[in-house]
């Protein structure tokens, strides 16, 4: 334990990241991977671009049934929080809209993007919405014709949206209209959320035959592709996060691995195996890469 000053002193702000509650913690120190299969642990990892091999440096095994639930907000980062001086007083329902979500899978999967303009969010049966604050219509947009839906978070900028579907399109639209702007075939499915840098989207793509994943860069203007990754040698859920700072872009895969990619080119820096499939996505927190197995 003496060998972790950082994490030890620095733990308290890591958990701040995830939403979770009455969690146990107990801090152990490897000095390479052990993960037994048979215990319902939930591990934590944390990797730290300042180590000198830029794998793996600290874990920590949580021993908690606590519900996870991962945020798509404030940047690139994926940290999951808002700071604000306001009170936060009782919350109350203000609005609600009829039932969207009606097919196979009736459950939301696309977390709702919000700013000055409106409420963005894509549903089960392929169909983008923009509401108003206030829960009124602005525009929708068919952007689906099976029953795979939109999975990820849309990503807004000044003027536009931008989003995948679980159809393997991406999908710019104007935000004021719902114009659509381009759209381009990415992969069989598209479920993760993506995330802008300078003037390209960066998001994950995946495969179903065979089930591969992997990584890629377009120009936000045009849709046209800057570059795309390996294949991760299984499919990806993760999406995509960025160290500030540095050109190491992060992302996990269903191949146990975690990987990390050249912002400017998409060539692989390292991988590092974890011992389970990384479903969720990475938060960056002092140039560490946070995430569940």
């Amino acid at each position: 334990m003496k060998n972790l000053p950082f994490f030890q002193k620095e733990s308290a702000k890591i958990f701040l990241l995830i939403i979770s509650t009455s969690i146990a913690c107990f801090f152990i120190f490897h000095s390479r991977m052990q993960l037994n299969a048979q215990n319902s642990f939930l591990s934590f990892y944390v990797f730290t671009l300042n180590s000198p091999t830029e794998t793996q440096k600290w874990e920590s095994v949580l021993r908690s049934a606590a519900k996870v639930n991962s945020v798509y907000r404030e940047g690139p980062k994926r940290q999951g929080f808002y700071s604000t001086d306001k009170k936060i007083q009782k919350m109350r329902m203000d609005w609600k809209r009829e039932r969207l979500f009606a097919n196979i899978h009736t459950a939301s999967k696309s977390t709702p993007a919000v700013d000055e303009s409106g409420i963005y969010f894509g549903t089960d049966l392929g169909v983008f919405h923009a509401l108003s604050h206030e829960g009124l219509k602005l525009w929708s947009f068919n952007a689906s014709a099976g029953q795979q839906g939109i999975h990820g978070t849309a990503l807004l900028d000044e003027n536009f949206v931008y989003f995948g579907t679980y159809e393997g399109n991406f999908y710019c639209l104007e935000k004021t209209t719902g114009k659509l702007i381009w759209t381009t075939k990415l992969a069989d499915a598209v479920g993760s959320s993506p995330m802008i840098l300078g003037n390209r989207i960066v998001i994950s793509a995946e495969f179903n035959s065979p089930r591969q994943g992997y990584l890629v860069a377009m120009d936000k203007a045009t849709g046209k592709l800057i570059w795309r990754t390996e294949y991760f040698g299984e499919q990806v859920h993760s999406s995509p996060t960025w160290i500030e700072g540095t050109n190491l872009i992060g992302v996990g895969s269903n191949a146990n691995l975690y990987f990390g990619f050249d912002l400017n080119s998409g060539e692989l820096k390292w991988k590092y195996p974890v011992g389970g499939p990384i479903k969720g996505t990475a938060a960056v927190y002092h140039s560490c890469f946070v995430f569940l197995v």
